[in-house]
């Protein structure tokens, strides 16, 4: 049987660690657009990020708001990096308390330096919104090796949502 526990400290390690994601969407026209952005998760394992009304991405989700993130850790050997792998809904925040929250959780990732910046600046009273996206269903990619250490297969495996936000909130309790 797979070792789910070792799966979760991965997805919480990835979390912890890979500021960015890679969001796909598709427009009216089915074309689809991917867009780098600098994301947010909460406890839940919501996807935060702010962006102009006016991004592709942006006027897509307005539109379908079925979205497909993945946060890939490329630090690691080739074959090795871990990525999760997000099936989400995604929209514009417009609630004023889902917005004090959204912002609260995209300050925990900014260094000193860019929350200074940030202070200065009012980026959420202008052109830029923030976004959430609800996790619908997540994977972890894995692979098998040979002996010799060559790639025989990779693939993903599913996640299940509840049991790794049950594990999250237990594990940071426990740390």
């Amino acid at each position: 049987m797979h070792d789910y526990i070792e799966d979760y400290k991965i997805i919480l390690n990835i979390i912890d660690s890979v500021p960015y994601a890679s969001i796909a969407t598709t427009g009216v026209d089915c074309a689809p657009w991917n867009t780098p952005i600098h994301v947010a998760i909460d406890d839940h394992i919501n996807l935060y990020w702010a962006s102009t009304k006016e991004s592709v991405h942006s006027v897509n989700i307005k539109s379908n708001d079925q979205v497909f993130i993945v946060i890939f850790d490329s630090s690691d050997a080739l074959y090795k990096g871990k990525g999760l792998y997000i099936r989400a809904s995604a929209r514009e925040i417009t609630d004023d308390h889902e917005l004090a929250f959204s912002k609260e959780c995209m300050k925990k990732t900014l260094t000193p330096d860019k929350l200074k910046l940030m202070s200065n600046s009012k980026p959420f009273k202008t052109t830029r919104r923030m976004y959430i996206a609800r996790p619908e269903q997540l994977w972890i990619n894995d692979a098998i090796f040979n002996d010799e250490g060559r790639l025989i297969k990779d693939f993903r495996r599913e996640i299940n949502l509840e049991k790794l936000i049950n594990f999250k909130q237990d594990y940071k309790s426990n740390t």
